[in-house]
């Protein structure tokens, strides 16, 4: 009877296990940082990785992870981060005291300046008769110019040197130039829509590297203190409530499944982009959904992906909007 029942809880457990790593969680982060569920909040929008969820939303929270209407929105990275501690090699700085100055008379160091001796009258006259002298054998001329001011005009210019020097290397023959051959207009659009191609191929390699290095996220949780477990508890319990607050606000949230980003707009940003979508979606132009430089393109080219699956869902919330518009 006994053995029944450890293979009964040993099948319990091992269910619950499934349950959580099917949700995307590890059990060893649910035990250490819980889960908090969160209320119904029918106003707001959010995209989880570039997919509109229909309201209305429920924000919880279990280990590690965020999840909205039971959808992966947000992950965290754990780890524990070792102290480095101060090298035992490290130099000693001393501090030396100043050395201080005596009031003593100088007279006696072999380091005082000597001051000069003074001069007779006879001394400081010859002296002002040798510094004449110099001043008079010393040329008066400046540049260019004779220092004999009785040399006449021609004294100012020297005889300029006209002769040829080749040079080094023999100069390049002329290339002539050839008009560019014109270019049709359908050849123009073909460029510019290879060149958008290359441009998303090269987005969604990003993408795709950026999903792989989020499906690497560190999440070691075995070496972690018990201020970490608190502090990391702590953030994930106020990022839900940022969240559900931000709904309440009937804000705009764009969420990624694989990190922690997050990206808010206010409601009435979030008028403008709904509008910018459909607009976007009737020109065939992602980039008119950019209603403002804070929206970063990573979020809006994956809605720009999904955009046959959001533009439905998204019509209810634009109607109510606007018919709260009105109201007012």
């Amino acid at each position: 009877m006994i053995k029944r029942m450890a293979l009964a809880l040993a099948a319990l457990v091992a269910v619950f296990s499934l349950a959580r790593a099917q949700d995307g969680v590890d059990p060893l982060a649910v035990s250490l940082f819980g889960e908090t569920d969160g209320a119904k909040v029918s106003t707001g929008v959010v995209f989880i990785d570039g997919l509109l969820i229909p309201a209305p939303y429920t924000v919880s929270q279990k280990g590690n992870v965020i999840f909205v209407n039971g959808k992966v929105a947000s992950r965290f990275s754990v780890e524990h981060k070792e102290e480095t501690a101060a090298s035992d090699d490290a130099p000693v700085l001393e501090d030396n005291p100043a050395p201080s100055r005596s009031s003593a008379s100088p007279s006696s160091d072999s380091r005082s300046v000597a001051m000069p001796k003074a001069m007779s009258p006879a001394e400081r006259r010859a002296a002002a008769a040798r510094e004449k002298a110099k001043r008079e054998i010393r040329p008066t001329g400046g540049f260019n110019t004779d220092p004999n001011p009785n040399a006449g005009a021609t004294a100012l210019f020297e005889e300029a040197d006209y002769t040829y020097t080749p040079p080094k290397k023999p100069e390049p023959k002329a290339i002539p130039y050839v008009r560019p051959a014109a270019v049709s207009g359908s050849d123009r659009i073909a460029k510019m829509k290879a060149v958008e191609a290359e441009k998303r191929a090269k987005l969604e390699a990003a993408r795709a590297a950026a999903a792989e290095a989020a499906e690497r996220a560190v999440e070691n949780f075995d070496s972690l203190t018990e201020d970490e477990i608190a502090a990391y508890k702590e953030q994930f319990t106020k990022r839900r409530d940022v969240l559900e607050k931000a709904l309440k606000s009937d804000n705009l949230i764009f969420l990624s499944s694989g990190v922690s980003s997050t990206a808010l707009y206010p409601k009435a940003e979030m008028a403008q982009f709904m509008v910018a979508f459909y607009k976007a979606i009737s020109k065939g132009d992602p980039k008119t959904m950019a209603v403002n430089s804070k929206m970063k393109a990573a979020y809006l080219n994956d809605i720009w992906a999904n955009r046959d699956r959001s533009k439905d869902a998204l019509a209810p919330i634009l109607k109510r909007i606007v018919a709260e518009a009105k109201k007012r």
